[in-house]
């Protein structure tokens, strides 16, 4: 009689902890609420008569997980998400000492930007993303963590160049700390911009003072000795054996000095000398005399590293984590990964919204928001707890009268108990 009644007040007391943590949880985003279920007892007496077998009270069948989704509430920052639909936002749990990576999975998307720039949950647990590879999500590749970077990577860099001694099709250098780490053939465009701009991975606004660029330039003098009168606007060209290299018009300052300089490919001094001139004037050409001169060097233009910091991030309704700088180039950083499971309510809680998968669960299937069996993102939105308050109230109310039942049944079976002794 009294293990009866004590297993009513276990099970009432069972129900009403289980709504209890509803109602405490009712604004945790992402949380989802829980309902007890209870199963009578009877003995396992074969001999028992089962026209007068009476039952041995109740037990706990099971605490059920309702994965139902909450509503939506919108906020101000981007990286506050929602699902709406199937699915689970997948973090990392990296062990800082170990090192060991841990898969956790949550419907609370209350996500921020750490100092790193990692997209990270309050407890630091990364959220994980398909990797974009030459323009195209990845989605069997191993998933990787979503890192915004708050400077631009690659390097803005801008080669000046010095009007005149640089040519279409001819090659521009930049090195970083004496290594080359990208060229770039020069176009008419850089031309008239008066700047060659390329990227380069690996430099920051710290090293940037490591960068330096530089393209060939052989200047070659031909001097005007040996024409008796030097016409402006007049052509002089230069030639090897294989035909015309460049040409040049004569200026008033070309005359006045005695000389014309003109650049072209890196040659050696051999090279230089080599090389004929002929001045072209009135349709006549005359070969001009006298020794070609020319110095190979290496023009050192000036490099100009320009920080280009982070100005917004966007991600859209299938999960692509989109980086916007400040000069308007946009980078992809990643699709968010959503897991679903062949029974999401036998998930394992650990604590802080956030599950584990069990045997009964399931391994996670990994998908882009959009594709089947998983919602859509909204971005600058929560999903809030799934609990309603009135129905919770009434899961008590019922629960406690329950509890008080069966305490007047303990409180009446101790007074039959007391009679009967005192008659003894």
């Amino acid at each position: 009689m009294l293990s009866v009644i004590l297993s009513g007040l276990n099970v009432a007391q069972k129900d009403m902890q289980v709504s209890a943590n509803n109602v405490a949880n009712a604004s945790t985003v992402g949380f989802k609420r829980s309902s007890a279920s209870f199963l009578d007892v009877f003995s396992n007496d074969p001999s028992a008569n089962p026209r007068t077998a009476i039952g041995s009270g109740a037990i706990t069948g099971a605490i059920n997980r309702n994965t139902g989704q909450g509503a939506m509430t919108s906020t101000d920052r981007v990286t506050d998400l929602a699902i709406a639909g199937r699915g689970y936002f997948t973090l990392a749990s990296i062990d800082p000492e170990t090192g060991a990576k841990t898969t956790v999975f949550t419907r609370a998307g209350n996500f921020g930007v750490d100092q790193t720039g990692k997209v990270v949950d309050s407890s630091g647990n990364q959220l994980q993303v398909f990797p974009v590879e030459d323009g195209r999500v990845n989605t069997e590749a191993e998933l990787v963590g979503a890192i915004v970077s708050p400077e631009k990577n690659p390097a803005d860099v801008r080669v000046a160049l010095e009007k005149g001694s640089v040519k279409v099709g001819e090659t521009v250098t930049v090195k970083f700390n004496g290594v080359e780490v990208g060229t770039k053939v020069v176009t008419s465009e850089d031309i008239t911009a008066g700047y060659v701009k390329f990227a380069v991975s690996d430099v920051d606004s710290d090293t940037s003072s490591q960068l330096s660029a530089s393209y060939p330039v052989t200047t070659v003098r031909v001097p005007l000795a040996s024409i008796t009168t030097p016409v402006v606007g007049s052509t002089v060209q230069i030639a090897n054996a294989n035909g015309a290299i460049t040409s040049k018009t004569l200026t008033q300052q070309d005359i006045t000095r005695g000389y014309i300089e003109m650049n072209g490919p890196v040659m050696t001094n051999t090279e230089v000398a080599a090389l004929s001139a002929t001045y072209i004037a009135s349709g006549q050409s005359t070969v001009m005399t006298g020794a070609l001169t020319g110095t190979p060097l290496v023009y050192a233009a000036a490099s100009e590293y320009r920080g280009v910091y982070l100005q917004g991030i966007g991600i859209d309704s299938k999960g692509m984590i989109q980086a916007t700088y400040g000069d308007g180039s946009k980078f992809d950083i990643g699709a968010i990964a959503l897991a679903s499971f062949r029974n999401d309510t036998a998930l394992k809680p650990i604590g802080n919204t956030k599950f584990i998968a069990s045997d009964t669960s399931g391994n996670a299937i990994l998908t882009r928001a959009g594709a089947p069996y998983a919602g859509d993102i909204l971005s600058g939105t929560l999903e809030q707890a799934n609990v309603d308050i009135t129905q919770e109230l009434m899961t008590m109310l019922k629960a406690q009268q329950v509890y008080n039942g069966n305490a007047r049944m303990l409180q009446a079976a101790i007074e039959v108990g007391s009679r009967i002794t005192d008659k003894i």
